[in-house]
């Protein structure tokens, strides 16, 4: 192994770290890129998990309204229609 990097000069020796060190900024742009995409769909699942559970605990509001008031959705007034409006 000796022999062989005594018959490397200068020269090589420069041209071959400048490889290893495009090669390994090339492999940082890779992992970067691959973590940022991993990170957003993390982000991505937790938005909408959220936004799930928020859209169901609402859900669950309306069905406890009484039929022919009015209740909230995000807010919104919403009429609770009655199923049965001629027995009223």
């Amino acid at each position: 192994m000796d022999t062989f990097a005594l018959q490397l000069d200068l020269g090589a020796i420069q041209t071959i770290g400048l490889i290893a060190l495009g090669v390994l900024l090339l492999l940082a742009i890779l992992f970067a890129v691959i973590i940022k995409k991993i990170v957003g769909k993390i982000i991505a699942v937790v938005i909408l998990v959220g936004l799930a559970v928020a859209i169901y605990s609402q859900r669950g509001n309306l069905q406890s309204c009484e039929p022919g008031t009015t209740c909230t959705f995000f807010g919104v007034d919403v009429d609770v229609p009655d199923p049965n409006p001629d027995l009223s």
